[in-house]
């Protein structure tokens, strides 16, 4: 578990905290925003399975969007967004092409 604190002024704006699910790599489990209150106001949780890559992101609580981003192989990356109720709004790929 790790946390940021941002603000200027000597002023504190915000806090973050990030876990991980192994402390040697970067990438996050769980990104949880804090107000100048320490109200949580914002959540990202993330998860693997095999290809794929699930962000879920809440505010205040509520599921607001999920990604979810699948590696097809070849350097082509699919990208599925769906809103908080579960829609989906957006189709991405991404090709990584050799120049």
């Amino acid at each position: 578990m790790s946390e940021e604190l941002s603000g200027r002024n000597d002023q504190r704006e915000s806090r973050v905290r990030y876990a991980y699910s192994d402390p040697k790599t970067s990438d996050y489990i769980l990104r949880q925003t804090f107000d100048q209150n320490d109200q949580l106001t914002a959540e990202i949780k993330r998860s693997y399975r095999a290809n794929e890559t699930v962000d879920e992101f809440y505010f205040k609580g509520v599921l607001q969007q999920k990604s979810i981003v699948k590696d097809l192989g070849n350097c082509t990356y699919e990208n599925l967004n769906y809103n908080g109720h579960g829609k989906l709004t957006g189709k991405y790929v991404q090709t990584r092409k050799q120049l």
